[in-house]
């Protein structure tokens, strides 16, 4: 504030109000929105009389710094992650859920919404972040009290369609088959035990 009087008050130096703030603002590494600050801060001084004071070390709270809100972000961010991958979007909507709204109420937090990119950042607050999947430990659960009364009620339906079978042999090979109109006629078709899975494609989650 001073430099920017000082230039500005000088006779010797051609300098306006607003270029004197420029030059300060560049001499402390800054730009046009500092040299604006300077000058509304030297006009607030001549009305009011009082410095302003200054920003340093200072760490403006977030509401992820309340144990309640994280604690409900993160319970919902979990149910969440049961049903697939989690994005920045999720983050996004569960912010403008009634309930974290309710809370920032209580808190006296005015946040009706996060953009993507602060998204992004409280994510990474919650410990949540991208890695490469790794595969689970493996269990056999073929003695399962429900796979084995599926077992039955898949072998039972089994051998009803296995009624309906046509088996090829050697001697079939060539020849035309015909079956009665009214006989319903089934062709098995097998697979090599390739098994698919939704985002097979991507690494990372």
């Amino acid at each position: 504030m001073l430099g920017v009087i000082n230039l500005f008050l000088d006779p010797d130096l051609p300098y306006t109000w607003r270029k004197a703030s420029i030059v300060i603002a560049k001499a402390q590494s800054a730009g046009p929105n500092q040299a604006c600050n300077i000058r509304r801060w030297i006009f607030e001084f001549v009305k009011e009389g009082k410095l302003p004071l200054h920003s340093y070390s200072y760490k403006k709270p977030t509401a992820l710094e309340d144990k309640g809100v994280a604690q409900e972000i993160q319970k919902r961010l979990s149910e969440k992650a049961k049903t697939g991958f989690i994005k920045t979007e999720d983050l996004c909507e569960i912010i403008v859920s009634d309930s974290i709204q309710g809370m920032f109420l209580q808190l006296s937090i005015k946040k009706p919404s996060i953009s993507l990119l602060m998204a992004q950042r409280w994510l990474a607050k919650l410990n949540w972040k991208y890695r490469n999947k790794s595969n689970g430990m493996y269990i056999d659960g073929h003695k399962r009290d429900d796979v084995v009364a599926y077992r039955d009620v898949f072998v039972n339906q089994w051998a009803k369609y296995k009624q309906h079978f046509h088996i090829w042999n050697d001697a079939d090979v060539g020849t035309t088959l015909t079956r009665p109109s009214h006989s319903l006629s089934l062709i098995l078709i097998t697979y090599d035990e390739s098994t698919f899975y939704q985002n097979n494609q991507r690494k990372t989650c």
